[in-house]
């Protein structure tokens, strides 16, 4: 397991919880869609 686990511009070292968004698109009627995006990473190894 990475000590840093990244999506988009959010990244969550072992045993921390991250929550963040990935930037979407803006529609028309200037309306801005974006994805909410919470990272985990464990502490230990888990199984495979």
């Amino acid at each position: 397991m990475p000590e840093v686990i990244e999506v988009g511009d959010v990244a969550a070292k072992r045993g921390e919880v991250k929550k963040g968004i990935i930037k979407g698109v803006e529609l028309v009627n200037y309306v801005r869609i974006d994805i909410p995006v919470l990272v985990m990473n464990g502490v230990k190894e888990g199984p495979t």
